[in-house]
């Protein structure tokens, strides 16, 4: 079977994209299955950029999938109901409230370092498909309703330095969810309803100058790690069943 024609392409390559290259991109990041129902964020995100690609000429992979992604997360939050949503689903997704891009260099390719949607009635859940988007440094989803878990693909967020999820209704652990992340420098998960332990990993995150986890429901013994992180500046684990 030959290969697909965008098979190995670099993603900052400058070239047509074309709707079989958009197929390619799509799958690499969101599962098929979330693809065949139409009445899925992702799916509408999907239709949603293909009818966009008509009229908005896109020739780099690495943009259409932030895109496609921002796309998605407006939809998994309701996004036509949001407090300020100017400019979202229109022109150039660095354009749109909350989203910052930089230059990635040679290329010259913007690429999404910046994402505050803080405040702002998003409803929904976090889609895992925001892992993918590699270059993001800041993330500030603070104060909104968003339940469910943080997505495992969090992990992948590697060059992260800011990252403020307080203040919503999150649930579930944070296992191997954020520990990865050693360029972390701000972390807060405060006032949610997150539980298990506080992963003993964290405390190889050396960068941390800020970590902000009071009033979840976090539990067993409190992470002696934490207390060797050489930066560290505020801790905040109260209003949590921390033991000694």
């Amino acid at each position: 079977m030959p290969p697909r024609p965008t098979e190995g392409f670099d993603g900052n390559a400058i070239h047509s994209i074309t709707l079989t290259d958009l197929d390619f991109i799509v799958k690499k990041i969101t599962d098929e299955s979330l693809l065949s129902n139409p009445n899925t964020p992702q799916r509408k995100a999907l239709e949603w950029i293909k009818n966009d690609m008509i009229n908005y000429k896109l020739e780099v992979a690495a943009r259409v999938a932030q895109r496609y992604v921002l796309a998605i997360l407006y939809y998994s939050t309701n996004g036509d109901e949001w407090k300020i949503s100017t400019d979202w689903l229109n022109g150039h997704e660095c354009n749109w409230k909350g989203v910052g891009c930089a230059s990635d260099g040679e290329a010259g390719v913007m690429s999404l370092t910046y994402l505050d949607l803080s405040n702002n009635l998003l409803n929904g859940t976090i889609p895992s498909e925001i892992g993918y988007i590699s270059s993001l440094t800041q993330l500030q989803l603070w104060g909104n309703n968003l339940f469910g878990s943080i997505p495992s693909s969090f992990s992948l967020l590697v060059n992260l330095r800011t990252l403020y999820l307080d203040k919503c209704q999150l649930s579930g652990d944070i296992y191997d969810k954020v520990e990865k992340l050693r360029r972390l420098q701000h972390l807060d998960l405060s006032f949610n309803k997150l539980r298990g332990k506080i992963p003993h990993g964290m405390g190889g995150i050396s960068s941390l100058l800020d970590l902000r986890l009071s009033h979840n429901h976090f539990s067993g013994a409190f992470p002696i790690s934490l207390a060797s992180l050489p930066h560290l500046q505020t801790l905040l684990l109260d209003n949590n069943a921390l033991g000694g």
